[in-house]
């Protein structure tokens, strides 16, 4: 792959980091590597594939209660002692119970048919929106399990949709921008990234007086190109693991940093092949993004006290 010669042009995507801006950019940025979590296999996704199933809409049940026959008796009393007030009134009571059975079976037999209606348009209901949700699910559920096969294959929208997933909701400390090009059916993607100016890593640190006060302190220019240095290789060991992680299908990642801002004209400074075998096996293996880095196929001029040089990347865009 490498020195391969400029990629098609047509292929390239541009995505934009915003940085999360947090007050310790390179702590921050190896926490983030030192968390990954294990990259996705064919095995776990199609795992994932066979577990999917639509979630069925639970149908509500109906709560009304049933008409009660004493309700509709207690009711009609109360109701035959305001309509019936003989002159007679020693036949009040026979004339109110006449009155009480005389409704009783009709208005009993109207609530009920009431309830049936009231039930049976709410079963209705439920039913259309059980079949509409079903369907919606089962829909869902397929298309779910239409991308899990594009991403197994490696499809060239299904990487782009990741992609874009990543640069927004990772939480990367400082701003950048990166341009990949993924080659579909080849298994190989490259990419590069517009690296952070040292500039934008905090210039000063915290000293803490001997009578208990702390004021700030600038950094040696010495400790702040380690900590470039640092924060450089933690995010490029960072992205090929989230690029690797787009697809199973992506065997090959070349990434290559450019430093820009402060005049220097985007100089390449570190550029980096890495292959998915390799990479899974590092990850169990070596803990500092820097030893991982330079363990693989790579171009970099970094002198002991991190002083970064320009070099030719590994493969151009």
């Amino acid at each position: 792959m490498a020195d391969s010669g400029q990629v098609d042009a047509r292929s390239l995507r541009r995505l934009s980091f915003p940085g999360s801006h947090a007050a310790d950019p390179e702590g921050t940025m190896f926490r983030l590597w030192r968390d990954v979590r294990p990259l996705r296999t064919a095995g776990s996704l199609e795992a994932e594939m066979g577990s999917l199933t639509p979630r069925l809409y639970e149908r509500k049940t109906f709560e009304a209660p049933y008409p009660a026959l004493d309700e509709v008796r207690e009711a009609l009393s109360r109701e035959a002692d305001e309509k019936v007030r003989p002159l007679a009134f020693w036949r009040a009571w026979q004339l109110r119970d006449e009155y009480v059975k005389g409704h009783v079976r009709e208005r009993y037999a109207k609530l009920v048919a009431s309830w049936e209606r009231e039930r049976e348009a709410f079963d209705a209901r439920e039913a259309r929106i059980a079949e509409e949700r079903d369907a919606a699910a089962v829909k869902n559920c397929e298309r779910r399990r239409g991308h899990i096969r594009k991403v197994l294959e490696g499809d060239a929208g299904a990487i782009g949709e990741g992609a874009e997933r990543l640069s927004s909701e990772c939480a990367i400390p400082l701003p950048f921008t990166l341009r990949y090009a993924y080659e579909e059916g080849a298994g190989r993607m490259a990419a590069e990234v517009d690296l952070p100016s040292p500039g934008g890593l905090p210039q000063t640190t915290v000293e803490v007086m001997k009578s208990g006060r702390s004021r700030p302190r600038p950094k040696t220019q010495r400790a702040v190109r380690e900590e470039y240095a640092r924060y450089v290789f933690a995010l490029i060991a960072y992205l090929a693991h989230g690029l690797f992680d787009l697809s199973p299908a992506i065997g090959h990642v070349v990434i290559s940093g450019y430093r820009t801002g402060e005049g220097d004209g985007g100089e390449c400074v570190l550029s980096v092949l890495f292959d998915r075998e390799g990479f899974v096996a590092a990850l169990d293996d070596v803990a500092d993004p820097e030893a991982l880095c330079l363990s693989f196929e790579h171009r970099c001029q970094m002198t002991k006290t991190k002083v970064i040089k320009p070099v030719e990347p590994l493969e151009r865009l």
